[in-house]
């Protein structure tokens, strides 16, 4: 094999390398399909809804839930993204937006509620519009 072919060769092989394989279609097509059945408004609305009662009983009763509520959170977030990418509602922003501002506000101050509360008209403007 002369120096030529060589070098034909391994361009050959680092093109196919920066292709992807075939094999990810035949993987995301089915997932895509699945993940779009799935009523991701109605279990973002409602994870948000459980976190928000969460959040009420850590404020008026003075619970603690420790590291839970952080998990809660992390799921309602990616609910709330999953929901808002699958339903295509621009109302769904407002949502991500509030959740995106949560951990800067303390809770216990009156941030913390009013941008709760901001999430959630998010949410309801999505479902009545």
């Amino acid at each position: 094999m002369s120096t030529t072919e060589s070098l034909l060769t391994n361009q050959q092989t680092i093109q196919r390398a920066n292709q992807p394989p075939w094999w990810h279609l035949a993987i995301l097509i089915p997932v895509a399909a699945i993940a779009s059945t799935v009523p991701w408004f109605g279990i973002g609305f409602g994870l948000y809804g459980v976190n928000l009662i969460i959040g009420v009983l850590a404020q008026t009763r003075q619970m603690h839930f420790g590291v839970w509520h952080h998990v809660l959170y992390f799921i309602v977030f990616w609910a709330a993204a999953l929901a808002t990418l699958f339903t295509w509602n621009a109302f769904l922003l407002l949502t991500i937006a509030a959740l995106a501002v949560m951990p800067k506000s303390k809770p216990g101050t009156w941030r913390h509620p009013l941008i709760a509360l901001i999430g959630l008209c998010g949410y309801l403007l999505a479902f009545f519009f």
